[in-house]
């Protein structure tokens, strides 16, 4: 897949897809490994290591708990921390520690209430700062419905949208203090970060 992404003169690929067969509805199944935590996500860093080592970055996700294609960008996943732990997050949690991902991907569902990809908690507090990514955390296409929450969460690029708008708003809030411009900062130095070491990575 590495090989096929360079010959679209492209430098990430938005895989592996790590959320489990749980539904054999789910019209996306044959994306994933299949339904076991474990296995998913050792097969995952393969995936990854095999990817970057050809010099293309790689992007786990959907993070965390889209195993449902029904109501995908809606639906509140309502789980217990222990499940949410032991199963959900399991494979993305495997896949930081066997392998180096430079991207992830936020899923479009929330979590007990809270969109993913405007979750502190996920983001901030459990991907980067139990796990440890340094990498850019991106949404899901068209996955952001708002500017400020999710870069507060965490989120580096929002996938696509009109820039001009976002920018403008982005910019009001900093000006205002409602964003913190070290935050910012951060953000920005990631996604050149990531797109020069994706290109660095090849030959």
């Amino acid at each position: 897949m590495a090989e096929e992404t360079k010959s679209k003169a492209a430098d990430v690929l938005l895989a592996p897809t790590l959320n489990m067969v749980r539904s054999p509805s789910a019209g996306r199944n044959h994306e994933t490994y299949g339904e076991d935590p474990f296995l998913l996500g050792i097969l995952s860093a393969c995936f990854v290591n095999g990817c970057q080592d050809r010099g293309i970055a790689a992007t786990p996700k959907h993070f965390v708990a889209n195993e449902a294609e029904n109501r995908r960008t809606t639906l509140d996943v309502q789980v217990s921390e222990k499940a949410l732990r032991e199963i959900y997050l399991e494979p993305f949690r495997l896949v930081m520690k066997h392998s180096t991902p430079l991207c992830f991907m936020t899923s479009y569902n929330s979590v007990q209430g809270e969109f993913v990809r405007q979750s502190k908690r996920l983001i901030q507090d459990v991907l980067r700062g139990e796990w440890g990514f340094t990498g850019l955390v991106i949404s899901d296409w068209g996955g952001t419905y708002s500017t400020i929450a999710p870069i507060k969460a965490g989120l580096d690029l929002a996938m696509p949208g009109k820039r001009r708008h976002r920018q403008d708003k982005l910019l009001r809030a900093v000006q205002s203090g409602g964003v913190s411009e070290k935050l910012v900062d951060a953000s920005v130095i990631r996604i050149p970060r990531v797109a020069f070491e994706a290109g660095e990575m090849g030959e």
